[in-house]
């Protein structure tokens, strides 16, 4: 008797939320939306729409990444330009212009296989400062084997 009762409550519920149009033609329901969320309305459960939100965050991600290293790939192309005496064979003598983000240790790892070899580099170019040496800095690589 009690499950009677609460059959003809959801059976009333029902009746309340869904409309059935009157013409013989379109017997589809029509729903009441005044209780639905926006997500019901569109049936999206958190899932999917977790699952869109997750996808766009990559996809932001991997466009950032990707223009970063275009950008980097840009800036770290160093110009090598060989001096007349190296070109005629007497001495074996480079000129590197420095770009930004590189250290005379860089230099000397990429000429030398050696940074510690950065002390040849300064005393080539009698440099003020080797601290701080200013992108695009003209230096004179000695010594290249």
């Amino acid at each position: 008797m009690a499950k009677r009762k609460k059959l003809k409550k959801a059976t009333k519920k029902i009746k309340k939320a869904t409309k059935v149009a009157d013409s013989p033609k379109d017997k589809t329901p029509i729903i009441n939306f005044k209780s639905q969320t926006i997500s019901e309305q569109l049936k999206l459960g958190e899932s999917y729409v977790s699952l869109v939100l997750g996808a766009v965050v990559v996809l932001g991600v991997s466009i950032l990444f990707f223009i970063f290293l275009k950008e980097n790939k840009s800036s770290n192309s160093s110009q090598l330009v060989p001096t007349p005496a190296a070109i005629e064979g007497q001495t074996k003598k480079t000129i590197y212009v420095l770009p930004e983000g590189e250290s005379l240790w860089d230099v000397a790892v990429k000429f030398y296989g050696d940074g510690y070899r950065y002390t040849e580099i300064i005393e080539a170019n009698e440099l003020p400062d080797p601290d701080y040496v200013p992108p695009g800095t003209s230096l004179i690589i000695p010594n290249i084997k």
